[in-house]
């Protein structure tokens, strides 16, 4: 024992668990006002148990999670990551096949599936001629009949991710999930660096939005996963798209 003060003590020891990681239990004896003292100016994330058995002569038991040197255990870390996320498309939803005339698409998505090469509109009229004279028609037509049925897009994916203790006040944001945000409500709500919010700042705006359609960020479902030393990761993802308005709302 350590003697701290008149009649306060202490007792160390250090604990491995392969679940909770390491942490320290320190043990102390002392009468009622300098216990509860302590127990008082301890941080939110230790535990602790207070034993009068052997009053006036108290106890104190308090287990402290091992953070690697931290200053305060109860610090939120966070981290931020702009990533890119490939992917695949229908060849029919590329934006130059979407430009060609409705007939002459129809009429080329049928020949591709029947293996022809005439070209019919729905009525069954041959415009072979009309889609012969249209370049994008054919060069659509000649990847589809080889076997090119899809294209790769990169969308633009935002993660950011809490690392906290298990006894932390953060909880997972599930406000606006499967919403649309615009980057000035992801900026607010997610308070990015500046040079992550620089990045975000220049992703260009597409030209071929479809009515109906808006370029935002979708919010996932946030995830919380244990990482082991009592500590926790709450994660969430906003993936930029062109997103319907008729599937998800707007935040």
């Amino acid at each position: 024992m350590t003697r701290l003060g008149k009649t306060l003590s202490e007792r160390i020891k250090t604990i491995y668990d392969p679940v909770r990681g390491t942490f320290s239990e320190r043990y102390y004896e002392g009468c009622e006002d300098e216990i509860m003292g302590l127990a008082r100016r301890l941080s939110p994330d230790q535990y602790y148990e207070i034993d009068g058995t052997n009053a006036p002569i108290f106890r104190l038991a308090v287990r402290t999670p091992d953070y690697d040197g931290s200053s305060s255990s109860s610090e939120t870390t966070l981290t931020y990551e702009l990533l890119g996320n490939d992917l695949t498309y229908s060849i029919y939803e590329h934006p130059t096949a979407r430009a060609l005339d409705s007939a002459i698409l129809a009429s080329v998505r049928r020949a591709v599936d029947s293996r022809s090469t005439k070209f019919y509109n729905e009525a069954g009229t041959d415009i072979t001629s009309t889609v012969n004279g249209n370049g994008n028609a054919i060069t659509l037509y000649n990847l589809a009949i080889k076997g090119t049925d899809s294209f790769i897009r990169s969308q633009y994916v935002f993660r950011v991710t809490q690392t906290v203790s298990n006894r932390s006040t953060a909880r997972a944001g599930y406000a606006n999930t499967n919403k649309l945000y615009t980057t000035g409500q992801l900026i607010s709500e997610t308070s990015p660096p500046s040079t992550l919010l620089f990045a975000i700042d220049q992703i260009p705006t597409p030209s071929d939005i479809p009515t109906g359609y808006v370029w935002r960020w979708l919010k996932k479902t946030p995830t919380v996963v244990q990482i082991g030393g009592n500590k926790f990761n709450i994660a969430v993802e906003y993936l930029l798209e062109r997103w319907s308005t008729f599937l998800y709302g707007l935040a």
